[in-house]
């Protein structure tokens, strides 16, 4: 399974109004991670569960993602597996739709989009992104809390920012941001798998 989380930078159209019309939102860096879902470590020591740690900066950041994760199926001989990002149905997986190394299988959507299949074009592998809010229902804050996940999330303010302030050396804190966002998901999902093992419905 892989974990990722999205930054974005915006973009006003118009300057006049404040409305979400008028700014556009686009991708400047992604963060992932390939956890191992056996929980063999135990409770306790679940990071040694979060094999692979990676990130990329710039407009191209997604493609550059999804050709890196496509090389690691390669290398665990994987043709299908889960993208998973914390609500991702209303805004990390839908970028994912605008990329030219991706074609659409399939979509489930209800209010948010919960799950898309995507087949990657040269290889044929098929990435399952699913919305991590439609089994937590709930922030990845509060669900970080639920798990006793003692560094859960730390604050960065980015809403709103420009392209210029994400690129500038002074701001780099956004990167950690993000990186830190995706070890949370992973753990939450490492913990909530282990839930699933425990009723045998995983």
């Amino acid at each position: 399974m892989f974990t990722y989380d999205i930054e974005a930078y915006v973009i006003k159209l118009n300057e006049d109004e404040a409305s979400a019309d008028s700014i556009l939102l686009v991708p400047i860096g992604v963060s992932y991670n390939l956890i191992d879902l056996d929980c063999t470590n135990g409770t306790d020591d679940m990071e040694k569960n979060i094999l692979i740690k990676d990130k990329f900066i710039g407009e191209d950041c997604l493609n550059q993602m999804i050709e890196s994760i496509v090389l690691e199926c390669k290398r665990l001989s994987l043709t299908s597996i889960f993208l998973i990002a914390h609500n991702g149905g209303n805004f990390d997986n839908i970028y994912l739709k605008g990329l030219g190394n991706l074609t659409i299988e399939s979509q489930i959507k209800k209010g948010r989009i919960k799950k898309i299949v995507f087949v990657h074009k040269d290889s044929g592998i098929k990435i399952m992104a699913i919305d991590s809010f439609s089994f937590t229902q709930a922030s990845l804050k509060n669900s970080a809390k639920y798990f006793g996940l003692k560094d859960n999330k730390f604050s960065c303010d980015i809403a709103g920012k420009s392209r210029e302030w994400f690129m500038d050396e002074a701001n780099k804190s956004w990167i950690e941001y993000m990186e830190q966002d995706t070890k949370v998901l992973s753990l939450i999902c490492l913990n909530f798998e282990q839930i699933l093992r425990k009723w045998g419905t995983s």
